[in-house]
């Protein structure tokens, strides 16, 4: 791939820091906002302030044929759409204009380049993801930014603001199924805090 000279290259925005109460400005990667019950989750942390979320529409689109390859009977127009309405509960989490970093940004998958222009675009800090060797450290190092499963992030926003993540959980139709539907993805989170929050502290 073509790199642009240093001079010509725009200069990245700020990394933003995080309220005491939250955990800063995080791209949410297609494999994080396809399981349903993980997106509830990641999605009410963002719309509840306790984390700012962001994404594209390249992440969306990848994360609707996800959907579209264990759903039948729903055209991908259609997953994308309901994707767009789960995620339009989070106040301005699109980003757009990421695709000038693409040229600078080297992964073993091409196809993950759009993760870590987007992530840079917004000024996040933290990309979460199920696949944290498609996105290694040292290529987000010099940009400020870390890949952290979603288990791992999941314990940083619940201790950042417990009083909010209990609402979340409590507002789920059915706590205990949400609780018990992510006790395989979240095993940390869901099994010693999230009982707790269900619970109340």
């Amino acid at each position: 791939r073509l790199r642009a000279p240093l001079e010509d290259r725009p200069a990245a925005p700020a990394r933003v820091l995080p309220d005491p109460r939250s955990v800063g400005v995080a791209v949410y990667d297609a494999n994080v906002l396809f399981p349903k019950h993980l997106r509830y989750l990641l999605l009410g942390l963002g719309a509840h302030g306790v984390v700012r979320a962001r994404w594209s529409r390249q992440l969306l689109k990848e994360a609707a044929g996800n959907l579209a390859g264990h759903l039948r009977g729903d055209s991908l127009e259609d997953l994308g759409r309901w994707i767009r309405d789960d995620t339009g509960v989070v106040r301005d989490g699109l980003v757009e204009g990421y695709e000038r970093w693409c040229e600078d940004i080297q992964l073993p998958d091409d196809g993950d380049v759009h993760v870590v222009a987007a992530a840079i675009e917004c000024g996040a800090t933290q990309i979460v993801t199920s696949n944290l060797k498609d996105v290694p450290d040292e290529v987000l190092k010099p940009y400020g930014i870390t890949a952290v499963d979603p288990d791992t992030f999941a314990l940083t926003c619940i201790d950042a603001n417990p009083v909010l993540a209990d609402r979340i959980v409590a507002d789920h139709p059915d706590p205990s199924r949400l609780l018990d539907r992510l006790e395989g993805e979240l095993p940390r989170s869901a099994a010693p805090t999230l009982i707790q929050i269900e619970s109340g502290r």
